[in-house]
């Protein structure tokens, strides 16, 4: 009878297994569409020592100055600084956060 039992938990945990094998396969892609995504809608400035508060123009001026773009039809949905200011400030005191500005 024990054997039967066991047999029966072993059966459920691995019907558990793959269930959970499923979902973080499903997680996963769900991950990478996101990344992806994320890419397409948004631009990464390093280095960019100035405020929140200018991003835009700055990024604007960086793209059509240093790049060559046409800027005329560019907006931006959003420009900031990526993070927690006073956190990275302890962890890389001197270092510039990352700016962001997303195309949507």
């Amino acid at each position: 009878m024990e054997t039967k039992e066991y047999s029966n938990e072993v059966d459920a945990i691995n019907k558990k297994i793959a269930d959970l094998g499923g979902r973080l396969k499903q997680q996963v892609e769900n991950n990478i569409a996101f990344e992806q995504y994320t890419r397409r809608e948004n631009l990464r400035f390093n280095n960019i020592e100035k405020e929140h508060e200018e991003c835009k123009a700055i990024m604007h001026n960086i793209l059509e100055k240093e790049l060559g773009f046409d800027t005329t039809k560019i907006r931006f949905h959003r420009a900031g600084k990526v993070g927690a200011d006073l956190l990275l400030q302890n962890l890389s005191p001197g270092r510039p956060r990352q700016s962001l500005v997303s195309k949507r």
